[in-house]
């Protein structure tokens, strides 16, 4: 998040300012794997099963 101790260390490495982006699901950052790879297994995390329930 803008104004942290960690924003501050990697700010030269953001790569995508618009803080709507700023949250657990977008990376702003360069990722080592290709955006469409990265955001295909963040869509994974909501297919988690428990049972037959989506959690």
């Amino acid at each position: 998040m803008p104004e942290t101790v960690f924003y501050n260390e990697v700010k030269d490495l953001i790569i995508d300012f618009d803080l709507r982006k700023y949250n657990f699901f977008n990376s702003v950052l360069r990722t080592k794997l290709p955006m469409e790879k990265y955001y295909e297994n963040i869509g994974k995390l909501w297919l988690i099963k428990k049972g037959a329930e989506v959690i």
